[in-house]
């Protein structure tokens, strides 16, 4: 078997993303390593709340599949997979017939895996 750390993640435009409440209790913070990321946590009890992607091109939100109460909404669940590239996973592993990319969308040097 294969023993790899998972966390899907379901990334969106951010102008598709609201919080409807609880906004008080979010804490974020600036990734140390990439000046693009910045990552949201719950200050209560500290679970991942949503990770932001911000460069001249883009302003993605991506939120956890866990926090969905009742299962992901059909406009979240995934279209395509991305960052293929440094995926610990084997490829054939991701058989659910979805698109993998190397990279994010719009990134150059993207191609198709």
């Amino acid at each position: 078997g294969i023993n790899a750390e998972y966390m899907g993640v379901c990334y969106v435009d951010s102008n598709s993303f609201k919080i409807n409440n609880g906004s008080e209790n979010i804490i974020t913070y600036q990734s140390p390593v990439k000046e693009d990321l910045r990552r949201s946590f719950c200050k209560t009890c500290g679970s991942k709340v949503f990770n932001e992607i911000k460069d001249q091109k883009r302003h993605w939100l991506g939120t956890f599949q866990c926090l969905f109460e009742g299962g992901i909404p059909e406009n979240f669940k995934a279209k395509s997979h991305f960052y293929c590239k440094e995926a610990s996973v084997p490829l054939h592993l991701l058989n659910d017939g979805l698109v993998k990319y190397s990279h994010e969308p719009g990134h150059p040097e993207n191609i198709v895996l």
